[in-house]
């Protein structure tokens, strides 16, 4: 059987190819379950008034294209007099994109820090351009940052500003994609990047084929299923056990490697055994008593965040960007 013609076996899988098949009449119920998803947890031995409320605010709006796309991102300026590197941060897939609570914490407090920082839809995500047709040079995410770092370099005042990156979760991947073919990225951090990818969507046993075909097409709101085929090969560039060899050997651009203590053990165990194959300079840090999100999420629908956790994340990168 052709692997883009992937056959339910289980009741679940059948479930999701329904869904996948009349997505375009069911994409408020998915943004709703987004919501519920994405709600946010209180930690222990914490009051909801230590929480912060996020009040969407950057500096300037810019649509920029990549490709034959329009993309939309939030640049975050900074009123520091030294120039301190520009910060692209990427989102995890989500229909949320930019605006994912935890995007704008980061990008609001890095802000505060003295950076420059940017913050966009990838293509198919949020507010920018969804592809027409599905190629994988459709849906080539790592151009997207290539994009926006030609966009940014073009304004006043970034002219030959360094660029880093702080990727999310599947913006993590594009982390590294991006950095594997643009040289003026100098410095990257992956942050819970996409994990085990061979073991739950590439093998050839894989259980979580239809399931997580369905998420990243129901994330991004594209009317049209996804196929396998289509789509192993888009995560191709963008698969940490890809990148192996690459860190491994001496001269690699400066990743730092994060995780939080409260994800599954076996991703944890990943990121861990991949660090273990690296050389300098790489750096690894799980991030104490927190969660994917970093403690942040919707509050009766309004984006929040405990600020301790989000401070301590950021503190910790500008220390490793710093060094």
């Amino acid at each position: 059987m052709p692997k883009s013609q992937l056959k339910p076996q289980k009741t679940s899988d059948k479930l999701y190819q329904f869904l996948s098949n009349n997505f375009s009449y069911l994409k408020w119920v998915y943004q709703l379950v987004s919501y519920k998803f994405h709600q946010l947890k209180r930690p222990e031995n914490t009051n909801w008034n230590q929480f912060h409320k996020i009040q969407y605010r950057p500096s300037k709006t810019i649509a920029f294209e990549s490709g034959n796309l329009k993309l939309v991102g939030d640049l975050y300026s900074s009123d520091r007099t030294e120039e301190k590197p520009v910060i692209l941060i990427l989102h995890g897939a989500s229909v949320f994109g930019r605006k994912l609570p935890l995007i704008q914490a980061l990008s609001q407090e890095f802000q505060e820090l003295g950076y420059p920082v940017f913050a966009f839809d990838a293509r198919g995500f949020g507010e920018s351009e969804k592809p027409a047709e599905y190629t994988p040079e459709s849906f080539d995410f790592s151009q997207d940052v290539r994009s926006a770092i030609d966009v940014l370099s073009d304004r006043e005042g970034f002219a030959n500003r360094r660029f880093y990156i702080v990727g999310h979760s599947f913006g993590g991947g594009v982390a590294l994609g991006a950095s594997d073919r643009d040289s003026r990225i100098e410095k990257v951090v992956i942050f819970g990047p996409p994990r085990r990818l061979g073991e739950r969507f590439l093998n050839p046993e894989a259980r979580e084929k239809i399931k997580l075909l369905v998420r990243w097409q129901g994330d991004m709101q594209l009317d049209r299923p996804l196929e396998f085929d289509l789509w192993s090969q888009v995560l191709a560039p963008l698969n940490i056990e890809n990148y192996v060899e690459r860190f491994s050997q001496p001269g690699h651009t400066p990743l730092f490697i994060v995780d939080a203590e409260d994800e599954p053990d076996p991703d944890l165990a990943f990121l861990r055994e991949f660090y273990q194959h690296t050389v300098d300079p790489t750096d690894y840090w799980t991030v104490p008593a927190t969660n994917h999100y970093l403690d942040s999420g919707f509050r009766l629908n309004v984006p929040q965040y405990y600020p301790p956790t989000i401070r301590s994340f950021v503190e910790k990168v500008d220390r490793w960007f710093a060094a």
